[in-house]
């Protein structure tokens, strides 16, 4: 196949890409998503128990076995405020996490000055925390720092009640990662696909047209 057909080739696929992604940007802008993104971090523990020793660790009278600082964070990453008609019923946002919280250590919003929601650990319901219809401002991040019991520091969401609304696990700098991963899979695949020795000629063809 010669140079020209594989370079009227590539310019029919990049025409049918920009036209997807014209349509896209349109409907996104008519659309306008509503859309949460929560994620925890979990500090390293603060002793390994296994070596026993005079370490005790108790909060509100409890003694803490296996003691772990876990910050849970969840911020408004879509292009409008979330209020608290979006929460179905008046219903909360709810999260658990494997091991029991022991205690709230911090709470905290971003930007500065910032309302933050209410947000609460229903006594008797190990391990839960609940996101009470509120207003969460685009762009605003709701960290809760807790102490809890336990190795198992994963969490799932329990119950997702707001309408219209994305609500993705995901750290920050994940779905970046996972664009570049995917931008390089696409390209190794069009590398095999065209023929080295037709993509040489097209670039050699390409730079000797350029020169003066």
């Amino acid at each position: 196949m010669s140079t020209d057909v594989w370079a009227i080739i590539v310019s029919s696929i990049v025409g049918v890409l920009v036209g997807v992604l014209g349509a896209w940007a349109t409907f996104r802008s008519a659309n306008p998503k509503l859309r949460l993104q929560w994620w925890t971090v979990a500090q390293p523990p603060l002793f390994d128990s296994r070596f026993g020793g005079p370490i005790t660790v108790s909060a509100a009278g409890i003694t803490i076995n296996e003691p772990r600082i876990v910050q849970f964070h969840l911020t408004n990453i879509g292009r409008r405020d979330i209020t608290s008609s979006i929460f179905h019923n008046g219903e909360s946002l709810d999260f658990k996490f494997n091991s029991p919280i022991v205690a709230p250590l911090e709470l905290r919003s971003e930007p500065e000055g910032t309302r933050l929601p209410d947000v609460q650990l229903p006594p008797g319901a190990e391990g839960r925390v609940e996101v009470r219809p509120g207003h969460i401002r685009r762009g605003q991040m709701i960290t809760v720092t807790l102490l809890l019991d336990g190795q198992d520091v994963e969490a799932a969401c329990a119950h997702m009640p707001l309408v219209d609304v994305d609500l993705d696990k995901e750290a920050p700098g994940d779905r970046a990662r996972e664009i570049g991963s995917l931008a390089y899979e696409v390209f190794r695949a069009g590398a095999w696909f065209l023929p080295f020795s037709a993509l040489s000629r097209f670039v050699l063809r390409d730079r000797g047209s350029n020169r003066p």
